[in-house]
């Protein structure tokens, strides 16, 4: 079930956050995950538009837009694989109708994740903040 998130989840889906972080980013540091959960709880959640996926009473996964740009979609590792971040991005796209992202040009495994999302590459650049080479995808 996809539902509207509330103030209520939000430790649910830090904790939710830090656990697919760990597993996705082998160097991420306990300060690192620290500093970005205070994030996520003070100023990105709560600006945020954003929808989670309860599977048994446990939020499983989520996705965080910011107008039309997804800022986050985060699947539990436990779940990854099972049609949660897929149907996560199709609710996203029925509410706000095109959504776009960057995705890391390194990180193939997600790249395919979104093509199979029907999401179309539109641009290449360089993150910023990182240096790293990003593509834009737009799903319609």
């Amino acid at each position: 079930m996809i539902r509207e998130y509330s103030s209520a989840d939000i430790e649910e889906i830090i904790e939710l956050w830090a656990t697919a972080a760990v597993k996705t980013y082998n160097s991420i540091s306990d300060a690192m995950i620290k500093s970005i959960s205070a994030d996520l709880r003070e100023s990105y959640l709560p600006k945020a538009k954003t929808w989670v996926y309860v599977n048994n009473g446990k939020i499983a996964g989520f996705i965080s837009l910011f107008e039309k740009t997804v800022g986050g979609i985060v699947v539990h590792p436990d779940y990854q694989g099972v049609g949660i971040g897929k149907s996560l991005v199709e609710y996203a796209k029925q509410e706000k109708g095109s959504i776009y992202l960057d995705v890391l040009k390194e990180n193939t495994k997600t790249f395919k994740f979104y093509e199979k999302c029907g999401f179309m590459p539109t641009k290449d650049s360089i993150c910023p903040i990182t240096g790293a080479e990003t593509i834009t995808v737009v799903a319609q």
